[in-house]
C-alpha cells in the first residue's frame, strides 16, 4: 500500500510516499489484514479494522509509518464487528477533528481517539433487535 501527499503540497515534480509492505504487524506480532480504511486528523493518521476481527481498530500514524495505537468500540456490550466507519462531517480528515462514528448491523457509535482507553466510545445508539 502506498499513499501519497497531494501534488499541490509538494514541488509537482516529487510525490512523498510511505511504503507500507503487507502483512502489517502490531505490538504482540500478529498479522492485521486491514479493511475499512479511513484518513484520520489532517490527514497523517489512518483509522482501519481487522479483517479478521472487525471489532479491533487501529491507528497508523503515517508520519512515523507505524501502528501507534489498538482500540474497540466497546468492550461491554461485546460488539462482534464494526461494519463501516467514517468521518464525522464531511472533509473532517483534513482538520483536527478526533471524533469519527462507527457503525454495525445493531448500532452507531461517535468514537473518540481522545478518550485515553482502550475502549473509545463517546456516545452510542443501539437497537434492541435487528432493523
Amino acid at each position: 500500500m502506498k499513499v501519497y501527499k497531494d501534488a499541490e503540497q509538494q514541488n509537482a515534480s516529487h510525490n512523498l510516499a510511505f511504503d507500507m509492505s503487507f502483512p502489517i504487524k502490531n505490538d504482540q506480532g500478529e498479522t492485521i489484514r486491514p479493511c475499512n480504511i479511513m484518513l484520520h486528523h489532517n490527514e497523517s493518521q489512518m483509522i482501519f479494522c481487522d479483517s479478521h476481527d472487525q471489532s479491533k481498530m487501529f491507528n497508523f500514524d503515517m508520519e512515523r509509518g507505524k501502528i501507534v495505537e489498538e482500540f474497540t468500540a466497546d468492550k461491554e456490550k461485546n460488539i462482534s464487528s464494526m461494519r463501516h466507519i467514517t468521518n464525522k462531517f464531511k472533509n473532517a480528515q483534513s482538520t483536527t477533528e478526533d471524533t469519527f462514528v462507527g457503525i454495525n448491523e445493531r448500532a452507531i457509535y461517535t468514537l473518540d481517539t481522545r478518550i485515553n482507553k482502550k475502549e473509545k466510545m463517546a456516545e452510542s445508539k443501539v437497537y434492541k433487535t435487528n432493523p
